[in-house]
């Protein structure tokens, strides 16, 4: 984007101050330069803060059902992702991993963090392949505990 071409709509969420933005200036250089905002962005903004709201009411939801930790709420409460919230919290070390099966990525970064000696978030992507079996072993005695309190 140019100079002259960056946006200037007033946006709401701005409150009437601007922004530093990256254009480039006649000679083709990045400079900064002052936005009021784009239309766009805050409609994408708003949508995002929308998206975070419903999902700590849900989490609100499942929290007082104890189904979920309140942790859950507040995360999204503060607009914040799994990633986000340990770092907030001071761990530096969070791997996210894809644990697909006969991906060597799992046991390799277990084995990182074992060997780094810190305290590590490792976040699966989905159910770990490691724990594959004892999540089928927990859904059929949650079936069977559900049955037995019917």
């Amino acid at each position: 984007m140019k100079i002259h071409e960056t946006p200037q709509d007033n946006i709401k969420t701005l409150g009437g101050f601007k922004k530093a933005l990256y254009a480039l200036d006649e000679q083709g250089r990045y400079r900064t330069c002052a936005t009021s905002g784009w239309e766009v962005e805050e409609i994408v903004l708003l949508d995002a803060l929308e998206d975070y709201r419903r999902k700590a009411e849900a989490a609100r939801a499942q929290a007082l059902e104890s189904k979920v930790s309140p942790i859950a709420y507040f995360m999204h409460r503060r607009c914040m992702d799994p990633i986000t919230l340990a770092q907030a919290m001071g761990l530096q070390r969070v791997r996210v991993i894809d644990p697909r099966p006969g991906a060597p990525e799992v046991e390799e970064t277990i084995r990182e963090c074992l060997d780094s000696g810190e305290l590590c978030l490792i976040i699966a992507r989905r159910p770990c392949i490691l724990i594959a079996r004892q999540i089928r072993e927990w859904e059929k005695c949650a079936a069977v505990c559900s049955a037995l309190q019917s």
